[in-house]
């Protein structure tokens, strides 16, 4: 496979680049792996993002930068709203294969234990107590081993952007390329009320994962998800 598709994996609220390169292991011989730290997260400053355009627009530029060959973009949780954005308005790259969003809150629909959270962290954990939450390594450590990382995220940053993360509306635009969703059966964060909202006719998958962070099993079988959906799909059949 000399010409291969390239996969631009973008990670979820509070994660990076080295949680994409995780999820994308089991595909990293048959596809070629692209992954950025998104604006606010793992030092990238936000800049002026108000809302999800701002990240779109960082991720085409990425594209521009980095991408010569065909590609698809998927995402895990808020990495998946972006990339169902860039697929609704990326017009006229005929590189572009399709999407892929994981997990990802497509409507806007979280459950109440993840509104909980959000609430708690927004009005009760000040900006000088996250701060010395994070100045902790033990606490690092700890939330890098489920691909989360804190050390050095702002606050404020983090809010605005867990405010585009909920308040983001969910629409497909009618187009050639593909876009495929999958959900986890036993989501604690991502309400499985997303999927009413998914027009009929595009490809739904729900993976046996208890939580919302995926484990072994379940990174193998969205991988798996990827490789036939996309990478073996005929529409790649020309790169490979």
């Amino acid at each position: 496979m000399e010409n291969k598709i390239t996969v631009v994996f973008i990670h979820g609220f509070l994660s990076d680049k080295n949680f994409s390169i995780l999820l994308t292991k089991p595909i990293e011989d048959l596809a070629e792996i692209k992954a950025l730290d998104l604006p606010g997260h793992a030092g990238v400053p936000l800049g002026d993002i108000k809302d999800i355009s701002g990240f779109v627009n960082n991720l085409s530029s990425f594209i521009k930068q980095n991408i010569v060959s065909k590609y698809i973009v998927c995402g895990y949780s808020f990495g998946g709203e972006i990339a169902l954005e860039y697929h609704n308005n990326i017009f006229g790259d005929s590189n572009y294969l399709g999407c892929l969003a994981w997990a990802s809150p497509v409507n806007g629909q979280l459950t109440l234990v993840s509104k909980t959270m959000h609430f708690v962290f927004k009005y009760f954990i000040s900006a000088n107590v996250f701060d010395f939450i994070k100045s902790r390594q033990t606490i690092q450590k700890l939330l890098l081993k489920v691909g989360l990382n804190i050390k050095n995220s702002n606050k404020h940053e983090l809010i605005t952007i867990l405010d585009i993360l909920c308040n983001y509306s969910f629409k497909v635009v009618e187009t050639t390329k593909k876009a495929v969703f999958v959900f986890h059966k036993h989501d604690f964060i991502i309400s499985d009320k997303n999927i009413k909202y998914i027009p009929k006719g595009i490809k739904i998958y729900v993976v046996n994962n208890l939580g919302h962070l995926p484990f072994q099993n379940c990174i193998k079988e969205v991988c798996n998800i990827i490789k036939n959906e996309f990478i073996l799909n005929n529409s790649a059949k020309e790169v490979i």
